[in-house]
């Protein structure tokens, strides 16, 4: 995934497009500020070349925790009577979302907590397994939304 942020970036740059340029220079500087970070000194893997890169789960949610800042902005610019700077981070948000894989539906979630149960040979989820739920089906579903999943399992639980 950064191979490819760094190649759409380069285009980017050719076709002098300045909103996909400025939007995937921001996810670049992320990127680098992870690696540099402590955890992301352990979590990078080195390349053929020696550089360091981040893993797409990394990736992933660094863009989506931009995605997530960027609605929030928006929101704000919104308020302010802003909306030059709102269609702007609008733009951004626009640009970087594409490298966010789909979220996982609500029936793929039921089904991998369904299989869950099965294997564990339970008819019900008590309140104190709920993590344990929670970090099977983020295993089995890397792109399911967190909140979504705590939700499901709730409403099992009952």
């Amino acid at each position: 995934l950064q191979k490819k942020i760094d190649d759409e970036l380069h285009e980017a740059m050719k076709s002098k497009n300045t909103v996909r340029t400025n939007a995937l220079k921001n996810v670049k500087t992320k990127l680098i500020e992870f690696k540099t970070s402590v955890d992301g000194v352990k979590l990078c893997v080195s390349d053929e070349h020696g550089d360091k890169i981040v893993p797409d789960v990394n990736c992933i949610s660094i863009i989506k925790k931009m995605v997530k800042e960027l609605s929030n902005d928006i929101d704000i610019f919104k308020q302010n009577n802003r909306a030059d700077l709102a269609e702007k981070a609008q733009e951004e948000m626009n640009e970087i979302s594409v490298f966010i894989p789909e979220q996982a539906s609500e029936s793929d979630i039921k089904t991998v907590v369904d299989s869950w149960m099965k294997e564990n040979g339970v008819t019900s989820i008590e309140k104190k397994q709920m993590g344990i739920v929670i970090k099977y089906v983020k295993s089995k579903l890397s792109n399911a939304d967190g909140k979504t999943v705590s939700d499901i399992v709730r409403n099992i639980i009952g």
